[in-house]
């Protein structure tokens, strides 16, 4: 049975104790048999039989034993002095921040080290979390699972230390981000519910058919950090086909920022296999998340207002191609039609020269032969009847393949804007279409998707259930914790 030492029934046991001890009882007084009852209580520590008979480090073994059982896990506050760090572990003292003589033994083990040691500075004010124990030359110590900055001052140059740290692990290098893809239609939104962030990107995000799927999380507090890991894991796992995902809250003091300044928070960012958004906190604001996205803005706003802007200069570059097209058809008919025209006259001009020619050799012929003039003559008037005809009938053609040219280019114009019609058609039916597979739409006609608590894997039979484990329920806004106790 485990005890703790605040609890208020030992608390009370010991006030009790004490003020009772300051009145003697003897086997007359009417209240001795009671107080030898209330003395009675079991001490909440075990104790060691009579026969037994520790050794030191069985002592040593046994005190640790109750420290563990008792104590937990534990949060103190102080400043850091004597930092002897090695390669995976480090020792130092942390003396009371009010400048009492009290200081604390603090070992940092290979397990811890790594995520804390940019932390371990002199005279840093921090926040210890770990549990209580004995050294084995009999000195007390606090175990270190976890080193908190604590005051602006130690927060900023913990800020300066981790961002120091994986600036040189690389984690800020352009060449390890993710590009974004050239067209974004599918957003992940991480970022409180209650917040003002939301409001404001969804303000600026604008209309123009988003698809975003959103998961509430905390920002701020002790369990805000864990909170923004598990959003980003969940998007990987649940929306692989996501765009980007967008991290996004309001500005705050340094403190209130913490969250986003972690390093497990940058591995995750880091781990993500869909590029990470970031806009955190106003203009002044930056955070470690900031330095390791993929593309990060100053603030919510500007990060809703990036892609609305992308969106709108799409659509205007898919109306100016379209308007291009529109020009060059037509200015294709147009050169077509001109080049008929020059065609058309540089036959007329021929056919002129043709009877240029002829009118010369049938004068010259008149003044050599006067006595076939009259058949010339009639000859010639044959001629040019013959030319009127043909000229007529060249007319006549030119004009019926204008018509047909004319018929065509509407033929053409129209099958053109049938195709912009039919392709806006299709792009509508598979928009519906796409919205229509949107597993949050689904799940808000009342299905739910079933998984394994234990390892997420989605269940799509009773059979593949066992008796006994843990199932969540996803709704569209919940989800439930349920156990399997039959299968029909």
């Amino acid at each position: 049975m485990k005890y703790d030492l605040f609890s208020e029934d030992l608390f009370q046991w010991r006030k009790s104790e004490k003020e009772e001890s300051s009145q003697p009882l003897s086997p007359k007084s009417p209240d001795f048999e009671e107080k030898e009852d209330f003395l009675s209580i079991p001490s909440p520590f075990p104790s060691q039989p009579e026969d037994q008979l520790l050794s030191v480090e069985g002592f040593i073994a046994y005190i640790n034993e109750i420290l563990d059982e008792t104590s937990g896990i534990l949060r103190v506050y102080g400043e850091i002095s004597g930092v002897n760090a090695r390669d995976r572990y480090a020792f130092f003292t942390l003396k009371d921040s009010s400048g009492s003589p009290y200081a604390i033994d603090c070992f940092a083990g290979w397990t811890y080290y790594d995520k804390c040691r940019h932390l371990l500075q002199d005279g840093l004010e921090v926040v210890i979390i770990g549990k209580a124990g004995i050294y084995k030359n009999g000195r007390f110590r606090l175990e270190v699972r976890e080193v908190e900055a604590r005051g602006e001052g130690a927060l900023r140059k913990a800020f300066e230390a981790l961002k120091k740290k994986l600036e040189g692990k690389g984690y800020f290098s352009e060449e390890r981000k993710r590009p974004l893809p050239s067209i974004v239609t599918k957003l992940g939104l991480i970022t409180s519910a209650s917040g003002a962030a939301i409001n404001d990107f969804r303000k600026n995000l604008g209309e123009y058919g988003f698809t975003i799927r959103f998961i509430n999380v905390m920002v701020e507090g002790m369990y805000a950090e864990a909170s923004l890991i598990s959003a980003l894991q969940e998007m990987n796992l649940l929306a692989p086909d996501l765009d980007a995902i967008i991290l996004i809250r309001g500005g705050g003091s340094l403190e209130s920022l913490q969250a986003f300044n972690s390093e497990a928070l940058a591995e995750a960012i880091i781990s993500s296999r869909i590029p990470v958004v970031t806009g955190i906190g106003h203009e002044r604001d930056v955070s470690i998340a900031d330095f390791v996205a993929d593309r990060h803005f100053s603030t919510p706003t500007a990060v809703a207002a990036f892609f609305r802007i992308a969106r709108e200069e799409l659509l205007s570059w898919i109306e100016n191609q379209g308007v291009m097209l529109e020009n060059g058809i037509l200015a294709r008919f147009n050169g077509m039609e001109e080049s008929l025209a020059h065609t058309r006259e540089d036959m007329i001009l021929a056919f002129g020269r043709i009877l240029e020619r002829a009118s010369f050799r049938i004068s010259r012929a008149a003044h050599s032969i006067s006595s076939i003039l009259a058949r010339v003559f009639d000859s010639f008037r044959s001629l040019e009847q013959s030319f009127l005809t043909a000229l007529f009938q060249f007319e006549t053609g030119m004009r019926e393949e204008r018509h047909l040219i004319g018929i065509q280019a509407r033929k053409i114009e129209h099958l053109f804007d049938t195709l912009l019609m039919f392709s806006k058609g299709r792009m509508d039916l598979l928009q519906n279409a796409i919205e229509e597979l949107n597993p949050e739409k689904i799940l808000a006609r009342g299905y739910s998707i079933v998984h394994r608590k234990q390892d997420n894997k989605i269940l799509s039979d009773a059979e593949e259930a066992i008796i006994g484990e843990e199932l969540v329920i996803r709704f569209r806004r919940n989800r439930l914790i349920s156990v399997v106790k039959e299968k029909e």
